[in-house]
């Protein structure tokens, strides 16, 4: 899979994720700007809100199963992960502190990133 490609299938999946969310009901908020690390937040019943990072790996990127977590460090109540590994073609959600301080976590020495590892 060429860079493009895979960087396109990221944004395909996160909006797949999203799609699927609003189909079964739910009340999600997309940003206009994507810089604050939630990819949408999901409007509850209480009218509050939980804010989630979806987190994509294909096939063809080298090792498919690690998920890099490094910018989410601030784990907190209303924040959620949605991790998605095409090779397992399945997706996981966490809430942001079991998989900041639970999941497997390597720090890599060449990028320093933290790394949630699935599979």
């Amino acid at each position: 899979m060429q860079f493009r490609d895979t960087a396109s299938f990221g944004k395909r999946i996160e909006s797949f994720i999203i799609g699927e969310m609003s189909m079964k009901g739910s009340d999600v908020r997309t940003p206009v700007i994507d810089d604050h690390s939630a990819d949408c937040a999901v409007k509850k019943e209480d009218g509050t809100f939980v804010e989630i990072q979806i987190k994509v790996k294909s096939k063809g990127t080298k090792q498919s199963g690690h998920f890099s977590v490094d910018n989410h460090r601030d784990a907190h109540e209303n924040f959620f992960f949605i991790f998605y590994g095409e090779i397992a073609d399945t997706l996981w959600a966490f809430h942001s502190e079991i998989s900041l301080k639970n999941l497997e976590s390597i720090k890599s020495a060449k990028t320093q990133e933290v790394i949630v590892s699935l599979y």
